[in-house]
């Protein structure tokens, strides 16, 4: 548990426009912008934020940056969901999102308990691919590698496929590199119209471990948003004719066992189900015999022996977060969690969550 002491030059009061600010912990203070984040959650009373800091700076022993994000997990009172999911994601071999948490003063006003955490750029250390730039417009440079989001929301610039997703452009900004803009559109849009119609030649163009690892880390811990509906980021590698590569993962504070105020079952499909009138990928993907299979592998291999002591790291996560959680809750809810936002639920919760995916997967 760490103490974050922020002053900003004046209030942040968008999600666009970034303000002064200073950061100090352990008694060293760096230079930085703020802006807000978050769709959603940016409207809640408790703010999350985009840090930019002046100069790349390995934050808490992480690998240097500029680009960090102050999560409130205002969702999640357990405040734990995000940091569990990732844990387990490092465990299976991927890289995930490290993260640090901190009491946050902001302006001399008491914040509460913030996750303090890596967000996903194209940089060393976090998301380690080729960065593209507005002059790769030809050859193999124009191929990728493109980082893209579905996202419903639809804030971002991108485009909505002819079957109805909302692709999000991330790295790079493809808006006025028309090349760009043509190349993955079609790329995408063609390896969609693959994938739903059920013609086996999706498995050519998808990175299937990926898939795989994504799938399972989603449907283990029914995320709310994982029914390809929010940050579900994912890139489209370099080369002709490429593959999706599904990674990494984002945002799991409606997650294994609470979303928000409701209580969820520890049975029962989530991720591959159809939720809307956008084409989930993951509802056609798992009629595959092959990718279904290697589902049961993977599991049976890689996410089982990493999901064994799983219940320590949740105690004790929850048992550092304690003091800070009395006063975090204090200051935004007054009153107790309910049972499914507390550390012995989730992990119970998780248990009986794998034991179930064991029998039916």
């Amino acid at each position: 548990m760490r103490d974050l002491q922020i002053t900003t030059t004046g209030p942040i009061v968008d999600k666009v426009n970034y303000v002064g600010a200073s950061l100090t912990v352990d008694s060293v203070t760096y230079p930085a912008r703020m802006r807000g984040r978050g769709n959603y959650t940016w409207f809640l009373p408790k703010k999350p934020y985009k840090v930019k800091l002046d100069k790349s700076t390995a934050m808490f022993g992480f690998p240097k940056s500029k680009d960090w994000a102050l999560l409130a997990n205002m969702l999640d009172e357990s405040n734990i969901r995000t940091a569990v999911a990732y844990e387990i994601g490092r465990r299976i071999g991927r890289w995930a999102p490290r993260s640090v948490f901190c009491e946050v003063t902001l302006n001399g006003s008491y914040q509460g308990l913030y996750q303090f955490i890596e967000s996903v750029e194209v940089q060393p250390g976090r998301l380690e691919i080729r960065e593209m730039s507005g002059g790769d417009t030809g050859g193999a440079a124009l191929t990728g590698p493109y980082v893209l989001e579905q996202d419903a929301y639809f804030v971002d610039p991108g485009w909505i496929t002819p079957l109805g997703n909302e692709m999000n452009y991330d790295v790079p900004d493809v808006v006025g590199v028309p090349q760009q803009e043509a190349y993955i559109q079609n790329w995408i849009n063609s390896f969609e119209r693959l994938l739903v119609t059920g013609d086996v030649a999706w498995l050519q163009y998808a990175d299937l471990p990926s898939w795989a690892d994504w799938y399972l880390l989603q449907e283990l811990t029914k995320n709310y948003d994982s029914q390809w509906y929010n940050s579900c980021k994912f890139y489209k590698d370099q080369g002709e004719p490429g593959r999706v590569v599904l990674w990494p993962p984002w945002d799991f504070d409606q997650s294994s066992g609470g979303w928000g105020a409701q209580q969820i079952p520890r049975s029962g499909w989530w991720t591959r189900q159809q939720r809307d009138q956008r084409n989930n990928w993951l509802m056609y993907a798992v009629r595959s015999p092959v990718f279904a299979g290697l589902l049961k592998h993977r599991w049976q291999t890689i996410f089982l022996p990493a999901l064994a002591d799983l219940d320590a790291y949740i105690t004790t996560l929850a048992d550092d977060l304690r003091e800070a959680q009395v006063r975090d809750r204090a200051k935004w809810f007054g009153r107790p969690p309910a049972l499914h936002h507390t550390a012995p639920f989730i992990s119970s919760w998780l248990t009986v969550r794998k034991g179930w995916l064991t029998t039916n997967l």
